[in-house]
């Protein structure tokens, strides 16, 4: 059987003009954008110089149709939420935030929307906002955890050659998350792929889970002798495999080719993509 066609995607740090991001994503061979919901520097709290702004909190809901809001657009978050901050005001603020923004995104009718978690405890209040949003809210909007392959930290102790436990796994992160929230199937992964890949194990784990993105950094990919970017072989075999799951990948970080543009590393996605052999169901 034909492979389906790929649909890959660009994360974008900003979008000024988000209608001629979509314009220009497109024209380099990219399906969606992973935009924010607000422009990332717009603090908002209750008091203080936020209060007094005029301005609405984010852009236009009119600048696109609905139809490029539910399909062509994958909503993200304010970065400087912290759910897990040691004060009580900065917490409160941040779930007021959170579910604002999730709100609008429900409004906008997009299709998912992307949350990053970090390590330790801390994923369990954000559990609980999302569990409260999924429960209250009538949406088929999908929940993207964005979660690195390995922690940047356990790669530091790795290099020390000093032990590490399986909780500093982001595996662990995950699995934690996801039993706090029961389960729930609109509660998917966007997967970071990292420049060093963990142990076989560690990595086929990943394959039985509800994986819905693939985030492959600029900043993984080597250079061939044409200067194109190319990824390793054992990169190439996990982004095969995950397309054979049919997630999305989803190229971020900046272009390191020059005048080549961003467009060369979507041409090399698809190009494994269409070079990958059919599945074969027996």
């Amino acid at each position: 059987p034909k492979m389906s066609s790929l649909s890959a995607g660009r994360d974008l740090f900003c979008t000024p003009d988000i209608a001629e991001c979509l314009r220009g994503t497109a024209d380099e061979g990219f399906s969606f954008i992973v935009a924010p919901l607000v422009h990332p520097r717009y603090y908002r709290n209750d008091d203080g110089a936020s209060r007094e702004r005029q301005e609405p909190m984010t852009r236009c809901d009119m600048l696109l149709s609905s139809n490029d809001w539910a399909t062509v657009v994958v909503g993200k978050l304010s970065p400087w939420i912290c759910l897990h901050s040691a004060s009580d005001s900065i917490r409160r603020n941040s779930e007021r935030v959170l579910l604002e923004e999730l709100d609008y995104a429900v409004h906008l009718s997009l299709a998912a929307v992307e949350i990053p978690l970090k390590g330790g405890g801390d994923c369990v209040n954000l559990a609980r906002c999302v569990n409260e949003f999924l429960h209250s809210r009538t949406s088929n909007m999908t929940i993207w955890i964005k979660c690195p392959m390995v922690d940047s930290s356990r790669q530091l102790i790795d290099a020390a050659d000093e032990p590490a436990s399986d909780e500093e796994s982001p595996w662990e992160w995950w699995n934690r998350f996801r039993t706090l929230c029961n389960n729930n199937k609109r509660v998917g992964i966007a997967l970071e792929l990292t420049s060093d890949l963990p142990d076989g194990a560690d990595v086929d784990r990943w394959y039985s889970e509800p994986v819905k993105a693939v985030y492959v950094p600029t900043k993984i990919f080597l250079t061939n002798r044409k200067g194109f970017p190319v990824l390793s072989p054992a990169h190439q075999a996990v982004v095969r495999k995950f397309y054979r799951l049919e997630a999305q990948p989803v190229v971020t970080g900046a272009c390191y080719c020059g005048s080549k543009g961003i467009k060369v590393y979507q041409q090399y996605l698809n190009y494994l993509h269409e070079n990958m052999a059919a599945f074969d169901p027996v």
